[in-house]
């Protein structure tokens, strides 16, 4: 009962801030963009489940499946702080901007929906690239088939192999002079 009552104080203070982000957004430009509060739940190993007040954001809310989700501390800290000072720089210009003149290039940053995955998703990239590269140059390697229940059900064969070409897109590159791409 408690954890209910921590989650209904903690969205009486989110949803007035979503709602003036919001706003905030329709006045720099940023009509498409919009947050909404999302209680994330979970379930721990012992059965018991704790919950906690996110923010989902919409670069597009046209396209509601593309979204991010901010813990509620980095958009009160940094995501809330970052469109004020937006909304700011706009005040000084009396919102009275061309199209032109709007730099989207940072968006992703001031809004939020570019930091949530983006530090895990170039982790994972990093650690892919990395496995291929350990596998390079390997040729008929045999690794076993094993199924849920952990039987070896066969054996598969495979071979890596990684063409670097030159600009021209003919000439090849010998691969392991590039480990540090």
């Amino acid at each position: 009962m408690q954890q209910f009552r921590e989650i209904d104080a903690r969205l009486q203070e989110v949803v007035p801030k979503i709602a003036e982000i919001n706003s905030i957004c329709r006045e720099v430009y940023r009509e498409d963009v919009l947050y909404e509060p999302f209680i994330q739940t979970e379930v721990r190993q012992d059965g018991t489940k704790v919950s906690q007040v996110a923010i989902k954001v919409y670069p597009d809310r046209n396209n509601l499946d593309e979204s991010s989700l901010l813990p509620w501390d980095v958009f009160q800290d940094v995501v809330y702080f970052k469109v004020k000072d937006l909304y700011e720089d706009y005040e000084e210009k009396n919102f009275d901007i061309d199209e032109g003149d709007i730099d989207r290039d940072e968006d992703g940053q001031i809004f939020g929906w570019s930091m949530s995955d983006s530090w895990f998703h170039i982790g994972n990239v990093y650690y892919f690239l990395l496995s291929v590269y350990n596998l390079i140059e390997t040729t008929k390697d045999e690794t076993p088939i094993i199924d849920t229940k952990g039987i070896i059900q066969g054996y598969m064969t495979y071979s890596v192999a990684i063409d670097i070409l030159e600009t021209d897109r003919h000439t090849v590159l010998p691969s392991l002079d590039y480990e540090n791409l």
